[in-house]
């Protein structure tokens, strides 16, 4: 098992952004930690907003050979879900990359690749400890209704991560899919709202019966309207 080095600064426009910029002079295996981003990025260019030392801003960078696609996407997720079991949380996920726990945000994932003669994986993750932006984010310290330590809560998801990092593709796959409730997530096409029905291990996603590539597609996670819920397949 391969173990990250940590370097972590006061304040940064972003993690994920240093990463690219620097990843040159990086050692392979290298933890990028901030205590405050001021431009902070999600997926579709959504921005992260978070209090000063109150969450955990950070990046996890590698060289790595070829994987299967999203690879990187279940490490990442599989280690933020395990991490957060750690101190009783069961989040739900909204495919492909944010964490809900009791209906709200808690957590997003930002996953980029360089493709040179390797892979260049750049795993950003932001988590809400201690603050939220909004009514519609949670953090795990208003979730439980209890103090916890930034510090402790960092030290919980590298492990995670660097055992995430040894399972296979099936193993971190299982665990993903077990924390989606599909009667919450639905698929937005041609201005309709569609529910998903199934991801499969290539994550091609099941809306109205038929396998399309999930990554282009726009996600909502809310309370299922009707009590009938869509049975899950591999």
């Amino acid at each position: 098992m391969k173990t990250y080095v940590i370097k972590h600064y006061d304040e940064l426009p972003s993690t994920n952004t240093l990463v690219k910029e620097t990843y040159q002079n990086l050692r392979d295996h290298t933890l990028v930690l901030a205590d405050y981003q001021t431009m902070g990025r999600g997926r579709r260019d959504n921005k992260w907003v978070s209090a000063k030392g109150k969450n955990f801003l950070g990046t996890f960078y590698k060289v790595s050979e070829k994987h299967v696609p999203f690879r990187f996407l279940l490490e990442a997720s599989v280690a933020l879900l395990k991490a957060l079991e750690y101190y009783g949380i069961k989040a739900s996920i909204k495919p492909p990359n944010d964490l809900y726990f009791k209906d709200r945000k808690l957590a997003g994932i930002l996953i980029e690749v360089l493709h040179l003669k390797r892979l260049h994986v750049i795993s950003g993750i932001g988590l809400n400890i201690k603050s939220c932006f909004d009514g519609s984010t949670i953090s795990m310290e208003e979730g439980l209704g209890k103090r916890i330590r930034v510090s402790e809560v960092v030290s919980r998801i590298k492990e995670a991560y660097e055992t995430a990092e040894t399972q296979t593709n099936q193993a971190l796959f299982q665990h993903y899919i077990a924390h989606i409730d599909f009667g919450y997530i639905h698929v937005i096409e041609a201005g309709q709202s569609r529910p998903l029905q199934s991801i499969n291990e290539a994550f091609e996603c099941k809306v109205d019966g038929v396998w399309k590539a999930c990554e282009s597609m726009q996600f909502t996670y809310g309370p299922p309207k009707e009590n009938v819920r869509t049975k899950t397949m591999k």
